[in-house]
């Protein structure tokens, strides 16, 4: 199976508006979402690594009096890019897998992955030799890895997971996004729950302002790169 993988490494920002990218109250992932879990912890097997790994989605709160959070976020795409921040050097992992799930727990796609340019941000696309997401159904991705912590210690298993649902973006966020600036677009598309597009519109670009702006309307604030 073919699969495209890019490394995302930001450079020193640029000015740009800022005003708009004021936190937001979360959007709403719908009455058909799935239930959020409790965060493992902020860091994984290795005591060294600063930042965990984590997919670049929405982290909504299920409600204030909640330890649940729920990772997700809508994609327009039959074959969708997931994005993913490693915290790992390529020496340091023995193996990686990316997964994609139904809400049922059915593996409708699996392959193993060669990491490079990481630490850092990774894009995985979905390739059009998989199943396409059916639209309104929910999907799981996950990113599994084998790391070794320390040259001379057993390699120890770390992974994460992301919601996704494909659905269309209605007439009314389809004119507001034709009359938008590029920032404004990414702002709309987050309000809306469409962070897989968000983050899509950054591929390539190596801006560390707007990659942080953009963390921050995630709910991501901690991760930093």
């Amino acid at each position: 199976m073919s699969f495209a993988m890019i490394s995302v490494t930001p450079v020193q920002a640029q000015s740009i508006p800022g005003e708009g990218y004021a936190q937001q109250p979360p959007p709403n992932p719908g009455d058909d979402a799935p239930e959020g879990t409790v965060p493992a912890g902020s860091r994984g097997p290795c005591p060294d690594i600063q930042q965990p790994l984590t997919p670049l989605v929405l982290v909504t709160q299920e409600s204030a009096d909640s330890d649940q959070q729920l990772r997700w976020g809508f994609t327009t795409q039959e074959h969708p890019t997931f994005w993913f921040y490693v915290p790992y050097t390529p020496e340091s992992i023995r193996s990686a897998k990316f997964s994609l799930q139904t809400r049922r727990g059915e593996t409708v796609y699996e392959m193993p992955l060669s990491l490079t340019g990481i630490p850092g941000v990774i894009s995985i696309v979905l390739p059009t030799t998989a199943a396409a997401l059916d639209k309104g159904e929910w999907y799981r991705s996950f990113l599994h890895v084998d790391v070794y912590c320390t040259p001379t210690t057993p390699a120890q298993k770390d992974s994460t997971f992301a919601w996704v649902k494909r659905k269309d973006i209605d007439s009314k966020l389809g004119e507001l996004l034709g009359a938008a600036t590029r920032e404004e677009q990414a702002i709309l598309y987050v309000q809306n729950g469409f962070s897989y597009e968000a983050l899509n519109m950054l591929a390539g670009r190596e801006n560390q302002q707007e990659w942080d702006n953009l963390l921050r309307l995630l709910g991501l604030d901690a991760i930093s790169f």
